[in-house]
């Protein structure tokens, strides 16, 4: 059986994802995005899967030194994997996040540049996202490439019209049972939000995925993470509307 039937079986059945660099130690990252675009395939084409959009993880170099890796990831968000409840059971152990997404009003065919790419947008929301890396041990970043870069879940807000907004000045925080579990701004995704978005629409290119109008971009967690115990959280993004959701 190939690695990237190995992990779409693993994500059907929801248990732990093999380990990529312990059956390939001596892989790139450009060999992890070949599994991982293999693994996506596997999914829509035989489990009915259909690609929402894409997600930016790792965007701290803090993080990705801990990872062993030198640049953010990316990962395919699935239709699946959108929240419409204000309740949620993990079937599997995830953290939460708080992110700004965006969606295209067109297709795009080649790379963008981070002055232009806001052009592209036909709005901007509140995000929270429910990840979950779902690897075992220490995982290295090649892991979490090849496993679709900890995708599982999202809450998305109401829609805003990028103009209307300073997506570099969103304050947000993640709160439950009267404690703030961290806060940040915007702006510290990568160098902004701009360059965070076109940074990930044109890996999404670079690997081989169509990017279309009215696919979601998560541009990376603001602030920090924080596991999605059992309770009701809340998350707020300043100017913008507040997300709640019951982890059960």
């Amino acid at each position: 059986m190939t690695f990237h039937a190995q992990l779409a079986d693993a994500w059907v059945d929801r248990v732990t994802f093999p380990a990529y660099t312990e059956v390939e130690p001596q892989a790139s990252l450009r060999d992890a995005y070949a599994t991982q675009y293999n693994f996506v395939s596997e999914l829509v084409e035989n489990q009915d899967e259909v690609i929402a959009g894409f997600k930016a993880a790792l965007t701290a170099p803090q993080a990705q030194a801990a990872m062993g890796i030198d640049s953010p990831i990316m990962g395919v968000l699935f239709e699946s994997g959108s929240i419409h409840t204000p309740a949620f059971s993990p079937a599997i152990p995830c953290i939460l996040e708080t992110e700004l997404g965006y969606r295209l009003h067109t297709d795009v065919l080649s790379p963008v540049k981070s002055g232009e790419v806001l052009d592209l947008v036909e709005c901007c929301m509140p995000m929270m996202e429910i990840a979950a890396p779902n690897l075992p041990g220490r995982p290295k970043g090649l892991d979490l490439v090849a496993a679709n870069s900890a995708s599982y879940a999202w809450l998305e807000g109401p829609r805003y019209a990028v103009s209307h907004i300073d997506v570099d000045n969103v304050q947000t925080s993640l709160g439950s049972a009267g404690e703030t579990h961290f806060g940040g701004s915007s702006r510290e995704v990568m160098d902004g939000q701009a360059d965070a978005l076109a940074w990930l629409i044109n890996q999404a290119l670079e690997v081989g995925y169509e990017v279309k109008a009215g696919q979601l971009f998560m541009t990376g967690s603001i602030g920090g993470m924080t596991p999605a115990d059992p309770g009701s959280y809340t998350a707020t993004f300043s100017g913008l509307d507040t997300l709640s959701i019951e982890i059960i």
